[in-house]
């Protein structure tokens, strides 16, 4: 199924988080901390692109899982976004 986001929405997946140790961080997060995500589809209103890391507040997102996945989409508006993170 391919999800379409309208306007200035986004659609996210949350990214994992490894230390240069290459130690996985737990993603246990209360609803004020900013986690990293990859942009997967922009509505025609968004300044930002496919592919982006971004900083986001995932309280501000709305969760989409369907039957077939292990971990859910992100949906949300792309005020939330706090910074694009540039490698």
């Amino acid at each position: 199924m391919k999800i379409k986001p309208l306007k200035d929405n986004i659609l996210l997946e949350v990214l994992k988080q490894e230390t240069e140790s290459a130690i996985v961080l737990v993603d246990k997060f209360d609803d004020e901390t900013a986690i990293i995500g990859k942009i997967l589809e922009v509505g025609e209103a968004t300044t930002l692109k496919v592919g982006d890391k971004v900083l986001f507040k995932k309280h501000l997102f709305d969760e989409i899982l369907f039957k077939n996945m292990k971990e859910p989409y992100l949906l949300g508006k792309e005020e939330a976004v706090t910074a694009v993170i540039h490698d």
